[in-house]
């Protein structure tokens, strides 16, 4: 984290398939996720808090079935987080908070999972809730209580 990195995610990092934590938090990153994420198989962090990623969250992120925390808050993305993020059994750390520009519907996880850290607050996603999403409101891992998801 926080080592003043600038320009964008090349997508060779599909490359590191070893690699099993990538945290790249508090820099100037900007562009999108390369969707080569997803050849990660072997990651269990990806920490891409507090940059200038936009463009949308990559469904590719669902492939990494290892992945027991991911953060994308404080960002710029657009469009709707994936469905395929429900997939992600292991993961019980999640920031999806501060996205101002997301939309649409919140996939329906189940919030029961994320036992470290639930932070979805500041995204205007649409109404309804899925069912649960008022327990979304922080944890341990995010350093106490957050407030819940809203919609609109």
């Amino acid at each position: 984290g926080a080592n003043s990195l600038q320009g964008s995610i090349p997508s060779a990092i599909g490359q590191l398939q070893q690699l099993t934590f990538l945290e790249l938090n508090v820099n100037a990153l900007q562009g999108s996720i390369p969707s080569a994420i997803g050849q990660l198989q072997q990651l269990t962090f990806l920490e891409l808090n507090v940059n200038a990623l936009q463009g949308s969250i990559p469904s590719a992120i669902g492939q990494l079935q290892q992945l027991t925390l991911l953060t994308v808050g404080s960002n710029s993305f657009t469009g709707t987080v994936p469905q395929e993020l429900t997939t992600l059994k292991h993961l019980n750390y999640i920031v999806l908070e501060a996205n101002p520009h997301l939309t649409g519907k919140l996939p329906a996880f189940n919030f029961s999972q994320f036992t470290s850290c639930c932070a979805m607050d500041g995204d205007p996603f649409t109404c309804p809730l899925p069912a649960g999403a008022n327990t979304c409101v922080g944890g341990p891992g995010c350093g106490g209580k957050l407030p819940p998801p809203t919609c609109k």
